[in-house]
């Protein structure tokens, strides 16, 4: 028990930073709709929503592989996935049904709402993106990706490779160098430069945890970080500067993208590096909701457009009632929901997949999987994740 809570005093990190994560994606959004000159610097100084969205993809690429391996059981992780995810995000969508056929406005796009059953169906399943549905949500673009790293991470596993995260990071840097770098100057067009990044961002992450665990030197890490900062600074430049986007709403200045990557691995590098020091009890409840924090946000933002607040009340309000919500929603479904998922895998304790065992280790037992979590219950929670 002493070595597990020291172990997640050490993790606890990591929902620091998802706790200032979270708020930057909530500032980008409540403060974009609140006024236009914010909108103008998120996108030609420093855009708050792509510092999140990394941080949130560095901390995942930490997490995902502790979990995994921790369960040993690509069943149990994915059982462990599954209530983690699910029920809050059938939650959001459910309640953007809600607020569409009670006429709230800017709920659904014209194209999502041309075929609006089975797009809602399809989302039911967080795979929309693999299959060409357009999210109900914009930021569901990103659990999508989670999944897709979730089902490579597994294949990984099973096929004993989980350990070749410094190879795999290296790969996809020089790939996305490559792709980012000479498809805009050869072709005169633009990669999804966003997207790439942040799967890198998920790799480097798992880089780290090989660095944590003392599979990996302080020297590799290094020289992987360097080729990766030098190297994006130079897709940015050829994909946000030579080829910009065709939406003329979605143009970015290079420091508007740069700027804010480089802070979120900044942000991680050094919360990482003092990881064994106590980080602000707000940030690391705030860390531990951000998962609601990022789902509902979006939908509280329409619902208090409908009164007209001006721009500085609209702005608290939003953040305010966005953190009370997700705290409410993490209480009563979240944290209910990773519970019963715990009770599921400590019923598979009896299965094949694991020796039986006494009567006192199975008490030993469930106390490490009710702290399988880092920090108050908090692995890989999105964003994001």
């Amino acid at each position: 028990m002493a070595a597990t809570s020291r172990q997640n005093d050490r993790l606890s990190f990591l929902d620091c930073i998802r706790g200032i994560a979270a708020l930057a994606v909530l500032v980008e959004h409540a403060g974009s709709g609140s006024w236009p000159s914010f909108h103008v610097f998120v996108h030609n100084s420093f855009n708050f929503g792509k510092f999140g969205v990394a941080s949130f993809f560095l901390t995942s690429g930490f997490v995902i592989p502790f979990s995994l391996e921790r369960s040993n059981s690509v069943k149990r992780f994915w059982i462990n996935r599954f209530f983690r995810l699910y029920p809050l995000y059938w939650l959001s969508l459910l309640l953007l049904v809600v607020l569409y056929f009670a006429g709230a406005p800017n709920v659904f796009d014209p194209n999502f709402v041309s075929h609006l059953v089975r797009n809602l169906l399809v989302n039911i399943t967080m795979l929309q993106q693999f299959v060409g549905i357009p999210n109900a949500e914009g930021l569901y673009y990103t659990l999508c990706m989670e999944m897709a790293l979730y089902i490579f991470l597994s294949i990984l596993f099973l096929r004993k490779w989980n350990h070749l995260s410094l190879r795999i990071a290296w790969a996809a840097s020089i790939l996305l160098a490559a792709a980012g770098i000479l498809t805009p100057l050869l072709l005169q067009k633009r990669i999804p430069m966003a997207g790439l990044f942040y799967f890198l961002c998920f790799f480097v992450g798992t880089c780290v945890y090989r660095h944590f665990t003392a599979q990996l030197s302080a020297k590799s890490l290094a020289a992987l970080l360097v080729f990766v900062s030098i190297s994006t600074v130079a897709e940015i430049y050829c994909n946000y500067v030579v080829v910009k986007k065709v939406d003329s709403t979605e143009v970015f200045t290079l420091w508007a993208v740069l700027l804010p990557w480089s802070a979120a691995y900044l942000l991680f590098l050094v919360a990482y590096s003092f990881r064994s020091h106590k980080f602000p009890a707000f940030l690391i409840y705030l860390g531990t909701i951000s998962y609601s924090v990022y789902l509902f946000h979006p939908s509280i933002g329409r619902v208090l457009s409908i009164a007209h607040l001006g721009p500085a009340l609209s702005f608290l309000s939003v953040l305010a009632v966005a953190i009370l919500v997700a705290s409410l929603t993490y209480r009563f479904v979240e944290n209910p929901s990773i519970r019963f998922g715990k009770q599921i895998q400590l019923r598979l304790g009896n299965d094949a997949e694991r020796p039986k065992r006494s009567v006192e280790s199975s008490a030993v037992k469930t106390e490490t999987v009710e702290t399988d979590t880092v920090s108050t219950q908090a692995v890989a929670r999105y964003p994001l994740s």
